[in-house]
């Protein structure tokens, strides 16, 4: 029957979901801790390996509201295998790239089929797994939990496999890892049911090439120069492009309402900022997503340099917020009946208190204020993270789940880049402390976002 789909079926379709969104989000982290290696091999300049982070980035997050309509248009499993594909290939020729320019084109490629993966796996779960399930919140539960599982890991493994050295490879096997998870997911991709948006041979439903060309310069004219900036010292150029994103921004959002009045299908739906609670959602996930990204660039270089640890070492220490996160997580959907909105207001609370622990370790000294704080702030997301993913998507009515998926999901990679642009300007203007300080008011300003706009948050907290 259409639309329904075998309860063994769909948990095998999600376990290969799983595996798609772990080796993407493997990935980036592994870059990070890759660099003073590829900085040492390539005799790279600084700027080369900022491309080596932001050139994923940039293409990931600017890819992921045209592909998710691509996913509508053609088919998600089809979107999703091309996106496997993608990915895997990209991967190779960065574990082999004999030059730097060639390992950022492979990152680039790497951007692309995380792009076409994200959405697509994001709108299949929510299909698989509609509103009123019983099982939805354990099902968005793990797709929360795998990829911090592989953020986290990301670091530590990195760091294992560039010190081992394996067969000779360094570095190059942080890429090369992805090979055997790509080829799994690519062997299992039938498990996964094919699904289109709605009314998929609509002959309004054609691609707005014009609105992905118009915001996909907006984002990238909007992420460069905050990220560049810094370390150019804010040329004229920086603040023109700022000038210019604003403007495409707007052209898009122009030309999104004339296609939606002249009968044609916009490449988004701007109907979905006006679901309840949808915006001030989405603006909480760019918080949470933006303080982890910067956490995660500054502390590896805070422990490498003033703390001297290995690259392994410092990788390790990651794990502490995997293990507070899993030990939350694995009990929210449980804890969200009992608790409803507290559980997430008590989330950011707890990341607060976590920044705040780190902003007291200094060059030398006790670790406590590490390692305390890290493990607080695994506990608090895994409060936060699941429910306000389900609830973001779960607020918005059917039809424009493809759009809120492909919203959500350059929000966060969006905020990703920004913050670690942003933070940036603090650690190496002001220092460790200042950056952990602002972290932490960047969380206390999510517990403010929740308390001031309880109402028009998503009420799927308790539906969940």
């Amino acid at each position: 029957m259409p639309g329904t789909h075998p309860h063994a079926r769909r948990w095998s379709a999600l376990a290969v979901i799983l595996t798609a969104v772990f080796v993407t989000s493997l990935d980036f982290r592994i870059a990070n801790v890759a660099l003073p290696a590829l900085r040492r091999d390539f005799h790279a300049s600084p700027a080369t390996l900022q491309w080596v982070i932001i050139s994923y980035i940039l293409i990931a997050a600017t890819g992921f509201i045209l592909t998710a309509k691509l996913a509508d248009l053609y088919g998600r499993r089809r979107i999703f295998t091309l996106g496997i594909v993608t990915f895997t290939a990209s991967s190779a020729l960065c574990g082999f790239a004999p030059t730097a320019a060639l390992l950022i084109t492979g990152r680039i490629g790497q951007g692309a089929g995380a792009a076409l993966m994200g959405p697509a796996a994001a709108i299949t779960l929510a299909a698989l797994f509609p509103t009123n399930d019983p099982h939805r919140a354990r099902a968005f539960a793990w797709y929360g939990s795998i990829g911090t599982l592989a953020a986290v890991l990301g670091m530590a493994l990195g760091g294992i496999l560039i010190d081992a050295n394996l067969f000779g490879l360094g570095w190059r096997t942080a890429f090369l890892v992805n090979l055997p998870i790509g080829a799994a997911a690519y062997l299992s991709r039938r498990l996964i049911p094919e699904t289109h948006g709605h009314h998929p041979h609509d002959s309004t439903r054609t691609l707005d090439l014009t609105g992905a060309a118009l915001l996909t310069a907006g984002l990238i004219a909007l992420t460069l120069p905050l990220v560049q900036g810094p370390g150019l010292h804010w040329p004229l150029w920086c603040w023109l492009t700022l000038t210019a994103s604003l403007l495409l921004l707007a052209t898009f959002t122009h030309h999104q309402h004339r296609r939606t009045a002249n009968g044609k299908a916009p490449l988004l739906n701007l109907d979905v900022f006006r679901q309840r609670g949808y915006p001030t959602g989405v603006l909480a996930v760019m918080i949470m997503y933006g303080t982890s990204g910067a956490l995660g660039v500054v502390l590896v270089q805070y422990l490498q340099q003033h703390r001297h640890m290995t690259a392994a070492a410092a990788g390790a220490v990651f794990i502490l917020i995997n293990g507070g996160y899993w030990a939350t997580n694995s009990a929210v959907a449980r804890l969200l009946r009992r608790y409803g909105r507290t559980l997430p207001l008590t989330g950011a609370a707890i990341i607060t208190g976590g920044f705040a622990l780190l902003a007291l370790a200094g060059p030398t000294g006790a670790l406590w204020p590490i390692l305390t704080g890290m493990t607080a702030i695994g506990i608090g997301q895994g409060f936060i993270d699941t429910p306000l993913y389900s609830a973001v998507l779960g607020s918005v009515a059917p039809h424009l789940d493809s759009a809120a998926a492909a919203v959500h999901a350059t929000a966060r990679e969006s905020a990703g880049a920004l913050s670690i642009a942003l933070i940036g300007i603090v650690y190496y203007g002001a220092g460790y402390t200042a950056s952990m300080i602002t972290l932490a008011a960047a969380s206390a300003a999510l517990i403010a976002l929740m308390l001031g706009h309880g109402r028009t948050l998503p009420h799927a907290y308790t539906a969940r």
